[in-house]
């Protein structure tokens, strides 16, 4: 909890009119006005600060605490700093706004776990982010690493997907359907559970006879099937190899077992 010049901790689960465990604040702090606080997995308390600062404070600070952590200047400098979160990786996220009302501009930073007086890891910013520029907005984090910000006056919230993609993984439940004999195989898969935050762009499937290729071919992303004509391969023992590819790159292969008669 804030009272704007100082910060108030209070134990989990209290309520009714209860003395704060501890405070920090002081004469050599000199908050201008807490705005937003957030707190990562190590218990690291983040404190964003109306005199263009976010100050990081050890789990057990308390009084005038001297900061662990100052995120300061750089990229903060000269921005109204409006928000703060941290994700699951303790990464802080700075929401800020600037210029004129006629044409103000948002940004969000993101800082690694631990940051001291240091350039963002990430910026989402400029006109193509669409990010709202109303003031009073907020923002989270969630477990996927995705970006929610509130725009207050619109009434609105605007999700992002996260600013540090990871390799998706696999397609799942790859078959082979059609009798061995048939004129036309079908091959079918379901998209992958985890994208790493990034769209699915196009499949390609791989058809071979031992390390020979036989056929190979791209597909759109919205496909989850595709017939081949089996004249187009060889008879025997075959295998189709199934993969997605994101702006990351190509998911984990799968291969599927199918015989041609």
């Amino acid at each position: 909890m804030t009272d704007l010049d100082d910060v108030e901790v209070y134990a989990p689960g209290v309520t009714g009119s209860p003395a704060p465990q501890r405070v920090i604040g002081g004469p050599s702090l000199n908050f201008a006005g807490v705005v937003s606080l957030a707190f990562d997995s190590t218990g690291r308390l983040w404190v964003l600060d109306d005199f263009f600062r976010v100050l990081g404070f050890a789990p057990t600070a308390s009084g005038d605490a001297t900061p662990t952590n100052t995120i300061e200047g750089g990229a903060l400098e000269g921005w109204n700093l409006e928000d703060i979160a941290v994700d699951r990786q303790d990464r802080v996220y700075v929401m800020q706004l600037r210029g004129p009302i006629s044409s103000p501009s948002a940004a969000i930073s993101v800082f690694r776990s631990g940051a001291n007086r240091e350039a963002p890891l990430r910026t989402l910013s400029g006109p193509r982010s669409l990010l709202p520029t109303a003031p009073y907005g907020g923002i989270a984090v969630d477990a996927r690493g995705d970006i929610l910000h509130s725009a207050v006056v619109r009434r609105q919230v605007f999700a992002y997907r996260t600013l540090f993609p990871t390799r998706h993984s696999a397609v799942r439940s790859v078959r082979v359907t059609g009798k061995t004999r048939a004129a036309k195989r079908t091959v079918r898969w379901v998209r992958p559970a985890n994208d790493g935050g990034r769209a699915i762009r196009s499949y390609k499937l791989v058809f071979r006879k031992g390390s020979k290729t036989l056929k190979t071919v791209t597909l759109k992303p919205n496909r989850r099937s595709y017939k081949v004509s089996t004249s187009k391969l060889r008879k025997g023992r075959l295998t189709v190899t199934v993969r997605a590819k994101t702006t990351v790159g190509w998911s984990p292969k799968v291969v599927k077992r199918f015989r041609v008669r």
